[in-house]
C-alpha cells in the first residue's frame, strides 16, 4: 500500500520540468529574426541621415563643433597662461587698486614683501591700498622714502591684524596721527602709555583699552582730533572719560560748539534756572556752561567730561522728575533728551561697579603720564614694536595661520629676486605666451578651413542620429546575447529584477503557471515547487514552510530564519522512504 506522502511526490513529479517547450523554442526564433531585423533598419537610419542633411545644416553643425573644439584647447591655454604668469597674478591686486601697470605692480610689490612683517600677501596688499587713499597713491613712487613705507605698513598691520579695525578705522587714525604732527606708530606708544595707567588702576586689560582707545580716535572727525589731540596724551584720557559717561568726545564736542553761541546759550540757561530753581555750577561755584566753553576753545576734552560728569551728578533729580528741565538742559548741550538720560543711567552703572572711584584716584598718575609725554618727544622704534607685539586681540591659531601666509609670500618674492625686475619678469613671460598663442593660432587655422568645419559637421550629425538610435540598439544586443546564451531564462534578466526569496513563501507576478516568467535567486540546497502542484498543496507547503519541525534528536527549526536546514530535513525523511527521485535543470533541483 502506497502512503500518502508516496501518493504526494508521485503527483508532484509529474508536473513539467524546467525547460523550453516546441512551440516557444519557435516564438524565440521568430523573436530573434524580429530583432536582428530592427538592429539592421535602425544602423541604416543613422547611416543614411548623412545623406539626407543639408549641406547648410553640416556647415552649421561643423562650425558649432569647430568652436567647441578651440574652446577646450583655450582653456588649457588659459591654465598655462595663468602658470607660466603666476608671478604676475601674485600682484594683480595692486594693478587693480591703483591702476597701475603689471611692471610696476611687480616692483612694488616687491618692495612691499621685502618688509619684515609677518605678514601674508593678500593682507600686505590690502594694507597698501588702505594707504594709497590716504597718500593720494603716492605711496608707489618708487623714490619716496622706503622707511617711511615699512613704518605706514607696520602700522595697518597693527591697527587692523592686531587690533581688528576697520580699513577705514585705520586710515583714519593714521590721517589723525600726521595731522597732530606724529606717526601713527608715535600715537600708538602714546595711547599705550595712557592705556597702561587705566589698567592698572582699574585692573583691566590692556590691550582691551588700547583698542577702545584707539578706535574711539579713529571714529572721531578730523576736526575733533584736531581741537582736543594738540596736549599729547589728553585726547587719550578725554575718550575713557567719555566711555565712563557712554559717550564719546565727538559728542562732547558738540555741546561745546553749542555752547559757544553765547547769546542762545545765557537765554537757554536762564530758562532752565527759572523751571528747577536751581543754577548750573561747577563745585568751585563758578558757571558750568561758561567753564564748558572754556574748556572747548583750550581743547581740553578731559576738562569737558569732568563738567558733564558733574553737571549729570548734581541735577539728576531735576533729570528725572522735570521734562521741561530736561528738554531745555539738552537744548544748552547741543543733543537730544534721550541721549543725555542715556548718559545719565551709564555714569549710574559705572559709580556702581567702581570705576568713577579708581579713575578719580588715579588722576594724579595720568598728570604725571600727561606731563612726562609732553617732555619726553618721541618713542623708540624698539620701544614702539615691543607695545605692537604685545597688543594682540588675536587667538593663538590664527597668529599661526598669518606666519603660514608669510611663508608662502617669501615664496614669492625669492621668485621675484631670482627674476630681476618687472621689465624682465614682463618680457619673458610675453615670450613663453607667445609661443603657446602662436599654438592655438595654428589650431584655429585648421578648425576654420572650410573642409574641416563640412567633416566635423557631417561627422556630428552622423554621430547624433546614430545615438538616437543607440539605446535601442544596446537592448537589442543584450537581449539576443540572452536568448542565444540562455534561451528564456537567459532573456528575462534583461527586463526584471530576480526576486529573493531567503526564507521562502508564495510567488506571484507576471506569466502564468508554467511560463517562467519572473527571474528568482536561489540558494544551494533549494527546492522548486511547480504551480500546478503548489495550488493544490499550498496549505501543507505553507505548513511546512512556516511551522517549526521537531528534530529527532531534539531542539527546534525555526523556518523563517533557517528555510535551507528545513528543506534539507524534509528532504532527507522523504529519500530515506524511496519514495523521491530527483532531476537537476540549471542547477536547480525539483522534487
Amino acid at each position: 500500500m502506497k502512503t500518502p506522502n508516496h501518493i504526494l511526490i508521485h503527483q508532484l513529479k509529474q508536473q513539467q520540468r524546467l525547460g523550453v517547450t516546441p512551440e516557444q523554442k519557435d516564438q524565440y526564433n521568430q523573436l530573434s529574426t524580429i530583432l536582428g531585423g530592427l538592429n539592421t533598419t535602425l544602423t541604416d537610419f543613422a547611416e543614411s541621415s548623412i545623406s539626407s542633411t543639408g549641406e547648410i545644416a553640416k556647415l552649421s553643425d561643423g562650425v558649432g563643433r569647430a568652436r567647441g573644439l578651440f574652446d577646450e584647447f583655450s582653456k588649457v591655454a588659459e591654465t598655462a597662461a595663468k602658470s607660466v604668469g603666476a608671478i604676475f597674478e601674485a600682484s594683480k591686486d595692486l594693478s587693480t587698486e591703483f591702476g597701475m601697470s603689471s611692471k610696476s605692480a611687480f616692483n612694488f610689490a616687491k618692495q612691499l614683501r621685502g618688509i619684515d612683517v609677518v605678514l601674508g600677501d593678500k593682507k600686505l596688499q590690502q594694507y597698501a591700498a588702505s594707504l594709497g587713499k590716504i597718500t593720494g597713491g603716492f605711496i608707489t613712487a618708487g623714490k619716496v622714502s622706503k622707511s617711511v613705507v615699512k613704518e605706514l605698513i607696520k602700522t595697518q598691520k597693527f591697527l587692523q591684524t592686531n587690533l581688528a579695525l576697520t580699513a577705514e578705522q585705520s586710515e583714519k587714525f593714521e590721517s589723525y596721527a600726521a595731522g597732530l604732527g606724529r606717526t601713527g606708530a608715535q600715537s600708538i606708544a602714546m595711547i599705550s602709555e595712557v592705556a597702561g595707567t587705566f589698567s592698572d588702576a582699574l585692573d583691566m586689560d590692556k590691550t582691551q583699552i588700547i583698542s577702545q582707545i584707539t578706535s574711539d580716535i579713529a571714529d572721531m572727525g578730523a576736526d575733533t582730533v584736531a581741537q582736543f589731540g594738540r596736549i599729547p596724551g589728553q585726547l587719550e584720557q578725554a575718550t575713557m572719560k567719555a566711555r565712563l559717561l557712554g559717550t564719546t568726545m565727538a559728542d562732547l564736542n558738540k555741546s561745546g560748539e553749542s555752547m559757544l553761541n553765547i547769546e542762545s546759550s545765557i537765554g537757554a540757561e536762564f530758562e532752565y534756572q527759572q523751571l528747577t530753581g536751581k543754577r548750573m555750577l561747577t563745585r568751585e561755584g563758578k558757571s558750568l556752561t561758561n567753564a564748558f566753553r572754556m574748556a572747548q576753545l583750550q581743547g581740553n576734552g578731559v576738562k569737558q567730561a569732568e563738567l558733564m560728569q558733574q553737571y549729570l551728578e548734581d541735577h539728576s533729580t531735576e533729570l528725572d522728575n522735570n521734562f521741561l528741565a530736561r528738554k531745555k538742559a539738552a537744548e544748552i548741550f547741543g543733543t537730544d533728551a534721550a541721549s543725555l538720560m542715556e548718559m545719565k543711567n551709564t555714569l549710574a552703572m559705572t559709580k556702581r561697579l567702581g570705576v568713577d572711584e579708581l579713575i578719580t584716584k588715579a588722576k594724579g598718575d595720568l598728570n604725571k603720564l600727561e606731563a612726562s609725554l609732553i617732555s619726553s618727544g618721541k618713542v623708540g622704534e624698539a620701544e614702539i614694536q615691543k607695545i605692537m607685539d604685545a597688543a594682540d586681540v588675536r587667538t593663538p591659531a590664527q597668529k599661526q595661520l598669518e606666519k603660514l601666509d608669510s611663508i608662502d609670500k617669501n615664496i614669492i618674492k625669492q621668485g621675484q629676486e631670482a627674476i630681476g625686475t618687472g621689465k624682465q619678469a614682463l618680457a619673458g613671460v610675453n615670450a613663453e605666451l607667445d609661443k603657446t598663442f602662436n599654438v592655438l593660432k595654428g589650431i584655429g587655422g585648421t578648425l576654420a578651413q572650410g573642409a574641416t568645419v563640412k567633416v566635423l559637421g557631417s561627422a556630428g550629425v552622423f554621430i547624433d542620429k546614430l545615438a538616437l538610435a543607440g539605446p535601442v540598439l544596446s537592448k537589442i544586443s543584450k537581449i539576443a546575447g540572452a536568448i542565444a546564451s540562455g534561451g528564456v531564462q537567459g532573456i528575462l534578466p534583461t527586463f526584471s529584477e530576480p526576486v529573493a526569496k531567503a526564507s521562502g513563501g508564495y510567488i506571484s507576478g507576471a506569466g502564468t503557471g508554467t511560463s517562467d516568467s519572473i527571474p528568482a535567486r536561489l540558494s544551494d540546497g533549494e527546492y522548486v515547487i511547480n504551480a500546478a502542484s503548489t495550488r493544490r498543496n499550498r496549505g501543507l507547503l505553507d505548513k511546512i514552510n512556516n511551522t517549526p519541525v521537531s528534530m529527532a534528536n531534539g531542539g527546534a527549526v525555526t523556518s523563517m530564519a533557517e528555510t535551507n536546514s528545513l528543506l534539507r530535513i524534509i528532504a532527507g525523511r522523504l529519500s530515506a522512504g524511496n519514495v523521491m527521485g530527483e532531476t537537476a535543470m540549471n542547477g536547480r533541483k525539483r522534487i
